[in-house]
């Protein structure tokens, strides 16, 4: 793919991920647990794919476990302190929305446009993010090109992890809402 296109695809990868979220994000959305166990598998499946990626690029597998801990560190954070971000209400056909999480989106959507920009300045198009090629293991990467994976591979493990603790304080506050255990305002 030419790099004028590898740019053009970038840009618009993270606005429809940037303008989706942020405007969930700050003006609340319907909650549905199916959209929350799909989004939370896309987030893992993505972040996992582009790592794995970044060790078909020379990223030692040492890293494998500080990703691991790193993830489970995010996820224990944002599912423990999300709750000052989070606002709920219910309609009176009572379907349950729900926003809040900028920060988490926002650090999310960062870390996805650092990884693309690596990509383009350092791997020569966006498109080295979807395609493994274990040749360039073999070939051998310059340092400065491991250490920009290195830091974006953190970032995108910690926005992950950040997201699917996000989603879990969600989908647990949905369910208590929905028992009727929790109250929240009734809107419309």
């Amino acid at each position: 793919m030419p790099q004028a296109y590898s740019i053009v695809f970038g840009v618009m990868m993270v606005s429809l991920l940037g303008y989706t979220r942020i405007r969930s994000a700050v003006h609340g959305t319907k909650v549905y647990q199916a959209r929350l166990y799909a989004l939370s598998i896309f987030y893992v499946i993505f972040t996992s794919y582009l790592t794995f990626n970044s060790f078909s690029y020379g990223v030692s597998l040492i890293y494998i476990a500080p990703y691991v801990l790193t993830f489970v560190g995010a996820e224990f954070l944002s599912n423990r302190y999300s709750d000052r971000t989070l606002s709920f209400w219910k309609t009176s056909a009572g379907n349950v929305y729900a926003k809040g999480g900028l920060a988490i989106y926002l650090i999310y959507i960062s870390a996805t446009a650092a990884r693309i920009v690596i990509s383009l300045f350092f791997l020569g198009s966006v498109t080295a993010l979807f395609v493994y090629n274990p040749v360039a293991e073999l070939q051998g990467v310059n340092s400065v090109v491991s250490i920009s994976l290195i830091v974006s591979d953190f970032l995108l493990v910690i926005g992950a992890g950040l997201l699917i603790g996000l989603n879990r304080k969600i989908n647990l506050h949905y369910k208590r809402i929905r028992q009727d255990v929790e109250t929240v305002p009734t809107a419309w």
